[in-house]
């Protein structure tokens, strides 16, 4: 019974890195929330004071659509303030156990059956390469190129081209481009593009 029960648990209540969850594991930000909320607060406040001071004296000056472009803008920078916390930035799950004990076995034989079906070699599609025992690089064929991959330790399995293990959140960003220190957001993806926006304006 018990056995059924943890197979219906979503996996984000299972999730091992830094992070927490909300809508159901739709919302995905860091554990610590301080500087998030003191940006969140400088947005609103610098807002608030504008709309106190500046909107009324440069309303009668210049147009009547002062505050209107303002709220709209104030509106923009919010949403994409928030978007950019709250979205996945593309987290690579942790290895399950079946793939860690066959990632181990692997590194310690230094056998690993690969797939070259893109080799020009049709005769050698199925081959298994050898690496040295103990060895934690591995070398796959990506189109006509020889891509290096990495294993990670906290992950348990060989990254991916291109992604990296943030140490803020504790997990293998897919993609990885920049942290944003100060805000505590992993920016990858797409996402790097809407958080750009957010803060340039």
């Amino acid at each position: 019974m018990q056995d059924n029960q943890s197979l219906h648990i979503p996996y984000y209540r299972l999730h091992p890195g830094r992070n927490r969850f909300c809508c159901h594991g739709r919302g995905v930000f860091s554990r610590d929330m301080c500087i998030f909320a003191i940006s969140l607060l400088l947005i609103v406040g610098v807002t608030v004071l504008f709309f106190a001071f500046e909107c009324r004296l440069l309303t009668p000056l210049l147009t009547p659509a002062v505050p209107i472009l303002a709220a709209i803008q104030f509106l923009y920078v919010i949403t994409a303030f928030l978007r950019s916390a709250f979205t996945d930035p593309g987290i690579i799950p942790r290895a399950t156990r079946p793939e860690m004990e066959w990632t181990e076995l692997s590194i310690a034989t230094g056998d690993l059956s690969v797939n070259e079906s893109n080799s020009k070699n049709e005769h050698d599609s199925n081959t298994v390469r050898t690496y040295p025992p103990g060895a934690r690089t591995r070398q796959i064929l990506i189109g006509d190129h020889l891509v290096k991959i990495s294993f990670c330790h906290s992950c348990r399995f060989f990254r991916p081209p291109r992604a990296s293990h943030c140490s803020s959140c504790d997990n293998c960003v897919e993609r990885f481009d920049i942290i944003v220190h100060g805000l505590e957001i992993v920016l990858a993806k797409e996402i790097i593009v809407i958080s750009y926006c957010s803060y340039s304006l």
